[in-house]
């Protein structure tokens, strides 16, 4: 459990990972699961979300979110495993 706060800025970012052809795939294949659920609401999973931790600047993590989460201007609580946003190539 961590509590983190969505980037702005970031829709136009893609992940450029061999074998991963957005965010939502990046997450997967980093932490070894299939989004099923959003992090923060446990509906379907649509997007892979960039957010930080509350309280921290520099590190940027990608998470399972629906897209109504990925739009929340609060500090949320999600229940899945923050995976960095750096590609690996």
């Amino acid at each position: 459990m961590e509590y983190v706060k969505n980037l702005n800025g970031t829709a136009g970012k893609k992940c450029t990972c061999p074998g991963s052809n957005s965010w939502l795939e990046h997450w997967e294949r980093k932490a070894h699961q299939h989004a099923t659920q959003c992090a923060a609401c446990t509906k379907k999973a649509e997007i892979g979300g960039h957010v930080k931790k509350v309280g921290q600047e520099c590190t940027h993590y990608i998470v399972p979110l629906r897209k109504a989460c990925n739009m929340r201007t609060d500090d949320f609580t999600v229940f899945a495993e923050l995976v960095d946003v750096y590609c690996d190539r």
